[in-house]
């Protein structure tokens, strides 16, 4: 019997890798999209793809998401005040800084993740897995190192609001969804709070109205439909058997999925600073993945953070 568990648990371990591997493909693949679209009225076009990405999980749940003890929606619309926070904060800090320098950034949110999580007695992170965050920061150091660092401004310290906040939604984000039938509650309601928080900013910063072209509006159903609602579905499925820092480190890949994209579908070589980084990223995660040996086969890391 015991056996028949840890082979279950084994099991879904992996669905949960592969759906996470998946969901961070499909934030990779965005950007060509983003880069197209996302030119003018940011705030505008960041709260229409939460509320599209807010549709598409109530269609795949079949309306079962508004059909939940109302006490517990105010805490997951607060994850979506985490997710807007790390898109606004992104999404302005890009303006102002260098590509080697956001990314860099914010891949420090797979330091705090461990670090957040020990201070809010989150979970107790392994030796380890301190060591497979260290290994990933460098990864985005090699890579940045590549592209070229530019002089640290203030926009690199909005950059820094991201990583903290993207560190704190993955730890919250993974308790929420552990609980029995919340999953597709908490992505539904995150992004209504995501999409109101970000719509009052459009409001304050923005001119009210605007007219959006056919192509715009088809780019950002893709942006919150799979970027957003199916993308988010997969990352809530996978913290279940995830531990936040194992997510972290699986989400940290997504720029490389964007430059095996960009090769794919432009052409775009791919340098060597790139390809050191994709292998300490793949170290990264299998040294997270070593467990004390004192330690049953069972408890991968699923009690840190859930």
């Amino acid at each position: 019997m015991e056996g028949a568990s840890i082979s279950s648990t084994g099991r879904q371990r992996g669905l949960a890798i592969a759906a996470l591997m998946l969901a961070t493909a499909i934030w990779g693949s965005t950007l060509f999209v983003i880069q197209a679209t996302m030119t003018h009225h940011l705030w505008l076009m960041l709260a229409m793809r939460m509320f599209m990405g807010a549709a598409t999980v109530l269609i795949l749940s079949g309306g079962r998401c508004l059909r939940f003890p109302q006490r517990r929606r105010p805490l997951w619309m607060g994850l979506g005040v985490l997710i807007a926070i790390a898109f606004g904060a992104q999404t302005v800090g890009m303006t102002g800084t260098s590509i080697a320098n956001s990314a860099v950034i914010t891949a420090l949110f797979i330091v705090f993740t461990p670090l957040l999580s020990r201070l809010l007695k989150k979970g107790n992170p392994t030796p380890a897995q301190w060591w497979g965050a260290a290994i990933g920061v460098s990864a985005f150091v090699v890579l940045g190192a590549a592209q070229g660092f530019s002089r640290l401004t203030v926009y690199d310290a909005l950059t820094l609001v991201t990583a903290l906040a993207v560190a704190l939604h993955t730890i919250f984000f993974g308790a929420a969804v552990a609980e029995p039938g919340s999953l597709f509650n908490v992505v539904f309601y995150q992004f209504v709070g995501a999409a109101c928080c970000l719509l009052l900013c459009h409001f304050l910063f923005e001119p009210p109205w605007v007219n959006f072209t056919r192509n715009e509006l088809l780019s950002l159903a893709y942006l919150g439909a799979l970027g957003c609602g199916v993308a988010f579905v997969l990352q809530a499925f996978a913290q279940r058997y995830l531990s936040p820092l194992q997510a972290a480190l699986l989400i940290a890949t997504e720029p490389l999925w964007a430059i095996a994209i960009t090769r794919v579908v432009r052409g775009d070589a791919i340098n060597g600073g790139a390809i050191a980084a994709c292998a300490l990223l793949l170290l990264a995660n299998i040294v997270a993945e070593r467990r004390p040996r004192n330690s049953c086969a069972t408890d991968a890391g699923v009690d840190f953070g859930t």
